[in-house]
């Protein structure tokens, strides 16, 4: 295999002789995968040896080559190098439980045969580019927030994110309280879901920003009134790409 943990492999054919010894110093043992020698080839009899697969310089066939002091044996194609997949970056890291939240991955070894599972589930669309080292797909959709692994499987092994993508609330805005108040300074209270994500909220109200007071949880959170304002007014409640708006929500009584 290509990554560095090496496997030990049985031979078999014909007039297989051991490696040069005390005993037999005209003997000779060599073993090659793809042109590169095991380091420890081991004669059993005279139609078996054990050899370790050494590093592979790329994936796919190579052949085997056997070196004895009566002759060479070749095998085209007789062991096939693989690179296992990994999984080393992902962007974004967090996503609606709604699902469809287009991520990226990057990594080795990715093929057309991987699947990649995102808190337990498939993802949806998956896309591999030409070197396998990088891949986009859809998330799944999620039963409840929470941070969840991102795990990628083929046939040779997995590979693991842990706790990589974060599945927030989808962010909606359903009222606040109190909708009538004084321009000095008032706080009110915004009602909905998904304010305490991972890409911090903000609030305008009015088309003025609002400053946090206070998240309380993620369906509720307390924003001051900017000042200045008079008569109804839109709250508009962002969230990264995700704009939700409460129009004539508010209304503010001048000073």
């Amino acid at each position: 295999p290509i990554q560095e943990n090496t496997r030990r492999v049985l031979l078999s054919g014909r007039g297989f002789t051991p490696e040069a010894s005390d005993g037999c110093p005209d003997c000779n043992l060599q073993v090659f995968f793809g042109g590169v020698e095991s380091a420890a080839p081991l004669f059993l009899n005279e139609l078996n040896i054990s050899a370790e697969v050494p590093p592979c310089a790329a994936a796919g066939p190579v052949e085997v080559r056997v070196v004895t002091a009566i002759g060479i044996g070749l095998l085209e194609g007789g062991f096939t190098c693989f690179s296992p997949v990994t999984l080393e970056t992902l962007a974004p890291a967090s996503g609606s439980t709604e699902g469809g939240t287009s991520v990226t991955v990057t990594g080795q070894g990715f093929t057309s045969t991987m699947i990649v599972l995102v808190g337990g589930r498939q993802v949806v669309g998956l896309a591999i580019n030409a070197e396998g080292t990088s891949a986009t797909f859809l998330t799944p959709p999620a039963a409840s927030p929470g941070r969840v692994d991102v795990v990628g499987v083929d046939t040779f092994g997995r590979s693991a994110l842990e706790l990589a993508f974060t599945y927030e609330s989808p962010l909606a805005l359903s009222g606040v309280a109190p909708n009538v108040v004084d321009d000095n300074g008032a706080v009110v209270e915004l009602s909905g879901s998904g304010f305490d994500g991972m890409s911090p909220s903000t609030v305008t109200i009015g088309g003025l920003p609002a400053a946090q007071d206070n998240l309380i949880s993620d369906a509720r959170l307390r924003v001051v009134v900017p000042s200045g304002l008079a008569g109804a007014q839109d709250i508009i409640v962002t969230r990264g790409a995700a704009t939700v708006t409460l129009a004539d929500a508010l209304v503010v009584r001048p000073a």
